[in-house]
């Protein structure tokens, strides 16, 4: 009975640590895609505020033109 239930233990446990892992390495993938969307997509992401980040985000997932912030953009230099 005993080595039963330890055999049930330790497969229960490597599907557990398996099941982790892949997880683990989705939500890495998650993280890495992300810094990279922002950094390719987002114009000028080194110069602005995070603010300024959130809200080209918001406008650009709900589909709106831009809005004018508060807070000038910064230009470019050469």
């Amino acid at each position: 009975m005993s080595d039963n239930v330890v055999l049930i233990a330790t497969i229960a446990n490597g599907i557990i640590s398996v099941l982790m892992t892949f997880i683990g390495i989705w939500l890495l993938g998650r993280m890495i895609g992300g810094a990279i969307f922002v950094i390719r997509y987002v114009p000028e992401t080194h110069n602005r505020s995070l603010e300024q980040i959130e809200h080209y985000l918001h406008d650009w997932l709900s589909n709106e033109e831009p809005q004018a912030r508060s807070t000038p953009a910064v230009k470019k230099t050469l």
